[in-house]
């Protein structure tokens, strides 16, 4: 009798160490699984932050620069840093990326960057951050394109849902098996009539 007493006030049995595992386990899943969704929703917050801060970012640069866009191309680390227009230091990459940020610069590779490019015409064919009209050109409207550096293809879609709210024709550039990137141009803008060469 004694014997058994002892027995019964002993640590845990099988079953009740089994139990509190299984337990424990199912806890540690459901943290993970948390923190993975809470991460993901992270990056692709992080990402649509990006996204509108650019498309706000141009809109913003042309309140105060004459109602119109920069005639430049920025298509690199270097451009965003350095890129000019011909002959007015206020149309340049460095002076936009004062409205957008400094993520335009941060990719997977030196290349990988936001890039930004004006144009002058009815196309992608057209006059590309230069002040040249070409015969079959319109010198009275213009547009600009920008490309996301690779987004990773869970968040694209999200991310293409906004561009409606922007007023861009946005499509996709598959970069890798996960990610893409995203393209966007402009409705077309009228062109500067006092600043031609640099805006429209």
């Amino acid at each position: 009798m004694e014997k058994s007493k002892r027995n019964q006030q002993g640590g845990f049995s099988i079953i009740e160490f089994l139990l509190v595992l299984t337990a424990f386990v199912i806890f540690l899943g459901a943290a993970f699984i948390g923190y993975r969704t809470l991460k993901a929703n992270g990056n692709e917050t992080q990402i649509a932050n990006r996204f509108k801060l650019f498309a706000t970012g141009l809109k913003n640069y042309a309140k105060d620069f004459y109602n119109s866009y920069p005639l430049v191309k920025c298509a690199s680390s270097n451009d965003w840093m350095q890129g000019t227009a011909s002959a007015n230091n206020i149309a340049s990459c460095s002076a936009l990326e004062q409205y957008i940020g400094s993520f335009v610069t941060v990719g997977p590779t030196t290349t990988d960057v936001w890039t930004y490019t004006g144009y002058i015409g009815n196309s992608t064919s057209s006059s590309a951050a230069s002040g040249n009209v070409g015969s079959n050109q319109s010198a009275t409207q213009g547009f600009y394109t920008f490309t996301t550096a690779p987004i990773d293809n869970a968040y694209v879609q999200s991310i293409l849902n906004q561009a409606n709210a922007y007023g861009l024709n946005c499509a996709t550039i598959s970069y890798s098996s996960g990610s893409s990137m995203i393209t966007c141009t402009s409705q077309p803008v009228l062109v500067s009539g006092s600043n031609s060469v640099n805006y429209f």
